[in-house]
């Protein structure tokens, strides 16, 4: 999704002077690479997928010095001396986008238009991009952090512009964003830093009409938010209304997967019930210890709140869960 979001926005910013492919499949991508040289190859970086990522990264370079390799995610150093360490280790990385990407690489991309895609000379000029951090000789190179993006819908979405058609498969859950950003600073998560505490939400209009895309070209039996606080607004009623509505009329999607609001207890379980046990209602406690809840910054639940949830899920016939993370500063 986080690939889609920054080639939807190259294609419509940079128009007939790119053209874009987008990959999930290791097979497809190796497939690609045989009779295609990129002038770009672009990843997104996750913990779970980055040794393969690196690998082709590293495959491409040997084959086609001139590629140019750009990664992007949230599997990289929050301080610029681990920044630094992480890109010294990896130097099949000609540039990391920290932060968004969208406007990051379209302009990183006009910027090395401009040196004729010459990475070499653009890195031996101290050329700075914004939101891009790369390696050259003894220096470490840092553009300028943009502000967050403020009206996230000029982003074109990938299910919407037909990116993603090739992904409906009878494996591929779909997956969707209704909102960005966190307004918690738990240590323990990327996204608990300052950059990432404005939440913006995309238009309930474009959510549905993703949802009724979906729907319409659907192969699997559900759908997936990657929110970081599904519920937390209002307006996510209303897509979950939606979402009952299409389940009762045909069965679909028989779950919604996403990670829910933290204090929006009571919104959760209504969605819940409107779902028809679709959904779980979750209640994540991280640690009992108060030295580590200290640590990480974070304070749980109320215990009476997660009573009367369960409770509450009980009789909706929902199913529900809590989290514990182990491991975290101050565990023995």
């Amino acid at each position: 999704l986080g690939c889609g979001f920054v080639a939807a926005y190259a294609a419509e910013n940079l128009g007939p002077e790119i053209s874009v492919d987008i990959f999930k499949y290791p097979k497809d991508f190796t497939d690609y690479l045989q009779t295609v040289t990129p002038r770009f190859a672009c990843f997104s970086n996750y913990s779970w997928s980055f040794n393969l990522t690196y690998e082709y990264a590293l495959q491409i370079k040997q084959k086609h010095s001139e590629a140019i390799t750009v990664f992007g995610g949230p599997n990289y150093p929050i301080e610029a001396p681990e920044q630094e360490k992480f890109l010294r280790r990896h130097p099949a990385i000609d540039f990391y986008v920290d932060g968004e990407g969208e406007i990051a690489f379209v302009e990183l991309y006009k910027k090395l238009a401009s040196s004729k895609f010459d990475v070499e000379r653009f890195k031996k000029e101290g050329t700075l991009s914004s939101n891009t951090h790369y390696i050259c000789g003894e220096r470490f190179l840092c553009g300028e952090m943009l502000p967050r993006i403020q009206d996230v819908n000029t982003i074109p979405s990938p299910f919407l512009n037909g990116m993603f058609d090739k992904f409906f498969d009878s494996v591929l859950t779909p997956l969707l964003q209704s909102h960005r950003g966190c307004p918690y600073s738990c240590a323990f998560c990327r996204d608990g830093i300052d950059y990432m505490n404005k939440v913006r939400r995309f238009s309930q209009e474009r959510i549905e009409n993703e949802i009724k895309y979906i729907f319409d070209h659907r192969k699997v039996p559900n759908i997936c938010f990657a929110d970081l606080n599904f519920g937390m607004f209002k307006k996510d009623l209303d897509t979950t209304r939606l979402l009952s509505q299409l389940q009762e009329a045909s069965g679909w999607p028989k779950f919604v997967e996403a990670s829910v609001a933290k204090n929006h207890k009571q919104r959760v379980t209504e969605m819940a019930n409107a779902l028809h046990g679709g959904f779980y209602v979750g209640a994540s406690l991280q640690s009992t210890d108060p030295d580590v809840l200290e640590n990480i910054q974070r304070g749980n639940v109320h215990l009476d709140q997660l009573i009367g949830m369960a409770q509450e899920s009980t009789k909706g016939n929902n199913p529900s869960y809590s989290e514990i993370i182990l491991c975290l500063p101050g565990d023995s």
